[in-house]
């Protein structure tokens, strides 16, 4: 006895839905399988990126900012007993002069980070699989973007102040010559120097540069730390 038509007619369709279910699954499946692996080369090329921004941040705070911030440090070392006057102004006035604008470094900026910045304007953050290294990133940055803030807060006037006896000296710390303290005046500089105005404004500089210099050294772990992990996250996915 044979099907019935009616019977054909069900198995038929039962039949060609399946085929259709199976073949949107598998086009669903593929295009999932080529959206994910686009996903993985664009991961790789922001990796790629990031850990040359994080090279050139930790080149920056080792070799630029924690040098500069620690010759302030030094500097403030010396300036502040004479200033305060608990110490004798010493013989060598221009030494000593050339300490006091040592002395006035600020730290405008930190690091740029256009990887980073890239990542959150466009959404992409979330390209990045580990879930531990976009924690890391976002801890960094936040702990950088909050230390450019309290140490613009606490900006002493000092810099300016000392801007105004004695000429400004070039990033790199170098000497400034005699020529040019001189024409500054030396007197003018040296009695300035130990201004109770000047005191003042040097004791909130030494705050500023203590809280800077310990920031920047908790930067530089964290940023090895970091570093380490995008550098992992990157061999792991190449």
């Amino acid at each position: 006895m044979g099907e019935k038509p009616a019977t054909r007619v069900w198995v038929r369709m039962i039949g060609e839905f399946t085929i259709i279910v199976v073949g949107v699954l598998v086009a669903l499946a593929l295009d999932q399988w080529a959206s994910g692996r686009a996903d993985r080369v664009t991961e790789a090329e922001y990796l790629t990126a990031l850990v040359a921004d994080l090279e050139a941040d930790e080149e920056f705070l080792a070799g630029v900012a924690i040098p500069l911030m620690a010759l302030a440090d030094s500097a403030l070392e010396e300036v502040g007993p004479v200033s305060r006057g608990e110490a004798a102004f010493p013989v060598d006035t221009l030494a000593f002069l050339r300490r006091v604008v040592s002395s006035r470094r600020t730290l405008a900026q930190t690091v740029a980070s256009p990887t980073f910045d890239e990542l959150i304007s466009t959404g992409s953050l979330r390209l990045i699989e580990s879930a531990e290294l976009r924690a890391s990133l976002l801890r960094y940055h936040e702990h950088m973007e909050a230390m450019e803030s309290r140490s613009r807060e606490r900006d002493s006037g000092y810099a300016t102040l000392v801007r105004g006896y004695l000429p400004d000296d070039p990033v790199s710390g170098a000497d400034l010559s005699e020529a040019e303290l001189r024409a500054y005046g030396l007197i003018q500089a040296s009695d300035a120097v130990q201004e109770p105005e000047f005191a003042q404004a040097l004791n909130r500089h030494v705050a500023y540069v203590r809280f800077v210099l310990s920031e920047l050294r908790l930067l530089q772990a964290e940023l090895e730390l970091l570093l380490g992990q995008a550098r992992s996250e990157l061999d792991r996915i190449r």
